[in-house]
């Protein structure tokens, strides 16, 4: 197991990702305050954590998991984003 991405907001949310050499991978586990929860969907994980839109933190949501995604896919965060591959 590699050590954990984490994206952290301090008393309001935590995201690790986790990447397993066994079993399904990655994995998402999510922390709100009183609370946590293990998603595979990234789609899901955002229901969950209900943060709106257009918020300069809902984007920076998104970029940490793009360049997980993209790390995992083997792309540079710079091509990624350009949409060259």
């Amino acid at each position: 197991m590699l050590k954990p991405k984490t994206f952290h907001i301090p008393g309001a949310l935590l995201i690790e990702q986790h990447i397993v050499k066994d079993g399904p991978s990655p994995y998402f586990v999510a922390w709100k305050p009183h609370t946590s929860q293990l998603f595979y969907d990234r789609k899901e994980m955002m229901r969950w954590i209900k943060w709106p839109k257009g918020t300069p933190t809902r984007e920076l949501i998104d970029e940490f998991l793009d360049a997980c995604q993209n790390q995992a896919n083997g792309l540079p965060l710079e091509q990624a984003r350009e949409g060259t591959a």
